[in-house]
C-alpha cells in the first residue's frame, strides 16, 4: 500500500489517504513516510474500507489495487466507494477475479490453495463486479489486463521454487510456520490456476 501511495504522491503531486485494517501495515507505512513523503502529502490511518468514516462526496479517486478479493461483501465496498466519491469521482481496481468455474475436484483444490494463500474469502467474475458497480450506481468498464499480469506471476513462480528448498530447512528449524508455507505457494498455485484460465486479472474503471 505504502508504494502505490507513495508513488502516486511524488508522480502526481497529489494527497493521498492510504488506509488499512492491519496496525503493523500502518506503522510501517508511517515509517518510511519519514523518509519518502517530504511534502507531507500521505496520509496513513486504519479503516475498512466498507466502512472508512470519511465524508460523503470527499475524494476525487478511490483506488483499489488488489485488495477487493479480501472483502467478503463486494457490493458493500462498492456503497462505501461510491458514498465517499464527489460527483464525476472515479473508482479505480487493478484486481483479481474469476476465469470460468473449476471443472474437477483438482481444479477446485488448486484455486481453495490460492485463495486460501492470500487470504482470498471470495472472488467475482469481471462481469458480476461491473454489475454490483452499475446497481450501485456507477458506470463502470472492465479491462482484460491477465497478459499484463503474467510476466510478474512467472517471476514469482520461479522465485518461489528457488525458494522452496530454504523455506523447507527453515521450517525444520521452527522459524517457519504452516501460514509462511502457504503464502511461498501461492506463487506457485497462482500461476498455474492462472494459466488453466481459473482466474484472470482485471482492471475496473467506474465513474460516479
Amino acid at each position: 500500500m505504502g508504494g502505490t501511495s507513495f508513488w502516486l504522491a511524488e508522480t502526481l503531486g497529489t494527497k493521498v489517504s492510504a488506509i488499512s485494517i492491519s496496525p503493523k501495515q500502518i506503522d510501517h507505512a508511517k515509517k518510511l513516510a519519514l523518509t519518502r513523503d517530504q511534502r507531507g502529502l500521505v496520509e496513513f490511518s486504519i479503516r475498512d474500507y466498507t466502512e472508512t468514516r470519511f465524508p460523503d462526496n470527499y475524494f476525487d479517486v478511490v483506488w483499489a489495487q488488489e485488495s477487493i478479493p479480501h472483502a467478503q461483501d463486494k457490493e458493500q465496498f462498492l456503497r462505501e466507494a461510491y458514498r465517499v466519491l464527489k460527483k464525476g469521482g472515479r473508482l479505480i481496481t487493478a484486481d483479481y477475479f474469476i476465469g470460468r468455474e473449476s471443472k474437477n475436484d483438482e481444479e477446485k483444490a488448486l484455486m481453495k490453495n490460492f485463495m486460501d494463500s492470500w487470504a482470498m474469502p471470495t472472488l467475482v467474475t469481471p462481469q458480476t463486479f461491473v454489475t454490483l458497480a452499475e446497481k450501485t450506481g456507477f458506470m463502470a468498464t472492465h479491462y482484460d489486463t491477465t497478459k499484463l499480469a503474467e510476466p510478474s506471476l512467472r517471476r514469482l513462480k520461479h522465485t518461489c521454487h528457488a525458494f522452496r528448498p530454504l523455506a523447507f530447512l527453515l521450517r525444520r528449524a521452527g522459524l517457519r510456520n504452516k501460514i509462511n508455507d502457504a503464502n511461498m505457494m501461492s506463487g506457485i498455485w497462482g500461476h498455474e490456476a492462472m494459466q488453466k484460465g481459473l482466474w484472470k486479472h482485471g482492471m475496473i474503471y467506474a465513474e460516479k
